[in-house]
């Protein structure tokens, strides 16, 4: 172990111009990701959307549906800062699915 520490440690004396070029270019490597990765806890990507996925028992009409979430767009749309909702009855966000009743 100790001659191979020698012989590594020789090689990087004699070849200390490799060495602090390879150092500059990891502070530069560094830096350069430090400036550009995001660390806020929302990201810039967050587009300010929520979706709601609300499921009845399979044996709830359409009219049931549609009157729960209107109470639901009631409710949020007092929630400042809210601009705009929309419903899509009898369809998941979550699954991509449309819901058969029969």
């Amino acid at each position: 172990v100790t001659t191979r520490y020698g012989q590594v440690a020789g090689f990087l004396v004699k070849k200390s111009l490799l060495l602090v070029t390879f150092f500059i270019v990891a502070v530069a490597a560094v830096s350069f990701f430090a400036k550009t990765t995001s660390t806020a806890f929302v990201p810039q990507e967050d587009k300010g959307i929520l979706l709601v996925n609300v499921q009845l028992p399979d044996s709830a009409s359409l009219s049931r549906t549609e009157e729960v979430t209107s109470d639901l767009m009631k409710m949020i749309e007092e929630e400042p800062g809210v601009d705009g909702v929309t419903v899509a009855n009898g369809f998941s966000f979550m699954t991509g699915a449309a819901a058969s009743n029969g």
